[in-house]
């Protein structure tokens, strides 16, 4: 073992209290790929957040605008944001932008005017 350090990593609420972890994460010295990070099931690579937490997040956000969840949860808009983007990445592709030569766009008000959707597709 290399050494050994702490992480603050940020789990689902418990009722109403925030769920903190201070995790010990092992660095191996290997003979092969030189110095480590363990592996953690639960934990993406450099996240502070855990699976658990993330997959409660984007299912809010398939319910809640980004600024509710932010206050719901605690955590900034733009950590929101890129949890939201790499959601509709894995649901819908990558989109290569070469490919289009004509969008066609149209935003609509969904709930009475509180809550807006846009449709952004190519035209042909």
């Amino acid at each position: 073992m290399h050494d050994r350090r702490i992480r603050l990593i940020r789990d689902r609420d418990l009722f109403d209290q925030r769920v903190r972890l201070r995790l010990p994460v092992r660095r191996v010295d290997c003979l092969y790929c030189g110095c480590v990070t363990e592996h953690i099931d639960w934990l993406l690579p450099a996240s502070r957040l855990t699976c658990r937490l993330g997959a409660w997040i984007e299912a809010l956000l398939q319910l809640l605008p980004i600024s509710h969840v932010s206050r719901l949860t605690g955590l900034h808009w733009h950590i929101l944001k890129r949890i939201d983007k790499r959601r509709l990445q894995a649901s819908v592709g990558a989109f290569d932008p070469d490919d289009v030569r004509r969008l066609v766009m149209d935003e609509f008000a969904l709930h009475k005017g509180h809550r807006h959707a846009t449709v952004i597709m190519d035209a042909e």
